[in-house]
């Protein structure tokens, strides 16, 4: 049995005998706590407490705002671009903000028998409509993206932030091949093409380096890594065997990208965090996915689904 609720922080709960997962509506919506109950296991990454002075909550929702440090835990959604570009409905206005329009804006966010129903509404554009069911020990998302007036190009990307211990593994299949998008830390010696072949990269100084294994913050690194094609599924492997596995509508997320985060961003609040996000393209940013002809489009007054399923898979094996 699925249970909702919400209460005095203004937190929306959803839960079954098996899972817990709670969303912030006032941060966007973002989901801040997965927990498998029978282990008591937190899956996503928790807000980290800063030494400096964090800005306040409301200056979130600024056209300018950037997402940093202080924002970078729970599970958000990417949504009409994920790095900062100029708008393709109005060139020569405002920019798009980084990591889009949703993060951090107040979100209508109802908690009902049908599961945990989100609405964002941007600038009488369109309203991404976000549903989450729980099933068993499986968390199924739905999305419908509809345009409110003219046809809308977008990219979309998944993006949560994973509390995964050191030991752990990222699990694809053994012939992937990974774009590298961006390195601190480390240098590896990606082809011609950018790319890097999964699991055993190779450092510049011809070292063999494994970007399966997750390390803690003392390795000083963070990594970017593109999927396109992307597989099937994904999977993120705890050392005890316990895993989060993740799935998704790969006929308009045909990308994903995995950020490996141990300790080498940002500078001065090393956090120790792993992103699996699910996405419409490998570009970061909408003008370029648009110029390249790799950006969906949602037609004129139309609607565009799609859907994501997470598995939390318990130690002794339920995913074999």
């Amino acid at each position: 049995m699925t249970a909702v609720g919400s209460n005095a922080r203004h937190l929306a709960t959803l839960a079954n005998d098996d899972l817990r997962l709670v969303c912030e509506p006032a941060l966007g919506a973002r989901l801040v706590s997965l927990v498998d109950r029978a282990s008591g296991r937190e899956w996503l990454a928790q807000r980290v407490p800063l030494p400096q002075p964090a800005r306040s909550t409301p200056a979130w929702d600024a056209p300018d705002a950037t997402f940093g440090a202080e924002q970078a835990f729970g599970w958000d959604e990417c949504l009409p671009t994920i790095a900062r570009c100029e708008d393709p409905l109005d060139r020569s206005g405002p920019l798009l903000r980084d990591h889009g329009d949703l993060w951090g804006r107040p979100a209508r966010v109802e908690s009902g028998p049908r599961g945990l129903a989100t609405v964002w509404r941007v600038a009488e554009r369109f309203e991404l409509h976000r549903l989450i069911r729980l099933d068993g020990r499986e968390v199924a998302v739905t999305y419908a993206l509809r345009s409110l007036g003219p046809a809308v190009p977008f990219l979309w990307s998944m993006h949560p932030l994973l509390a995964v211990d050191p030991g752990g593994r990222v699990e694809l299949p053994a012939a992937q091949r990974v774009r590298l998008s961006h390195a601190a830390g480390i240098a590896l010696a990606a082809g011609a093409d950018g790319m890097l072949q999964w699991p055993l990269a190779t450092t510049a100084d011809d070292t063999a380096f494994d970007l399966s294994l997750v390390r803690d913050e003392t390795a000083g690194i963070a990594l970017k890594l593109a999927l396109a094609p992307a597989p099937n599924r994904v999977v993120v492997r705890q050392p005890d065997g316990a895993a989060i596995a993740i799935e998704w509508d790969r006929a308009l997320a045909p990308a994903a990208g995995l950020w490996l985060d141990y300790g080498g961003w940002p500078d001065g609040n090393r956090l120790c965090q792993l992103g699996i996000e699910p996405a419409t393209s490998v570009d970061e940013d909408l003008a370029t996915a648009l110029d390249a002809g790799r950006a969906p489009h949602v037609p004129a007054g139309g609607e565009v689904s799609w859907w994501v399923r997470l598995s939390v898979l318990q130690s002794h094996g339920m995913d074999r």
